[in-house]
């Protein structure tokens, strides 16, 4: 019998959560950071994430999302689930009961969510903007950072997540941190 798409994804997963091979080495402007297929890169970025200490959680469809954002804000005691910019709150208000908002101004939630531009294999890192909504209302990362984020945002190294995000808003964004 064969296996499904989301039994492969997730066999793949865990095995290689389970894996503690070394940190690769950054490779020179000339070299490539990987030759993989594009398949195998959310693999990668998967084991590199975790070996930096991130918690990671593969959710097959959308109300996988809302049950996993639902069970972390009740984890972590946070009454709201608050969001980096408008159109996340949107996303996550069709998935979730309960007070759903965009952060404002000053405010220091417990539990954020945020939304992310890259997630870059080679290191295991996240690239976020201030078009995302963390420059203008975010002051500070909340104690417990929910990255929404999906497959496709998955990136070979820099080069590709910048030219990502120049192809998406025309020109590069001035503000861009990783986490």
């Amino acid at each position: 019998m064969k296996e499904s798409s989301k039994e492969t994804i997730i066999k793949s997963l865990r095995s290689s959560l389970m894996d503690k091979a070394e940190c690769e080495p950054e490779p020179s402007e000339t070299e490539q950071y990987f030759d993989l297929p594009d398949d195998d890169l959310p693999i990668v970025f998967a084991q590199q994430f975790t070996k930096a200490g991130g918690t990671l959680y593969y959710c097959a469809n959308e109300e996988e999302v809302g049950l996993r954002l639902s069970h972390v804000c009740s984890q972590y005691s946070s009454t709201a689930m608050i969001c980096s910019s408008d159109s996340l709150t949107g996303f996550v208000k069709n998935l979730v009961q309960g007070d759903v908002r965009t952060v404002r101004p000053g405010e220091a939630p417990k539990v954020g969510i945020v939304a992310c531009e890259a997630l870059l294999a080679w290191n295991g890192t996240v690239a976020v903007t201030a078009m995302q909504g963390l420059g203008t209302t975010l002051e500070a990362m909340p104690p417990v950072t929910v990255l929404v984020a999906f497959t496709s945002q998955v990136t070979t190294d820099w080069q590709a997540a910048l030219a990502n995000m120049e192809q998406m808003y025309g020109a590069c964004p001035d503000e861009v941190a990783v986490l």
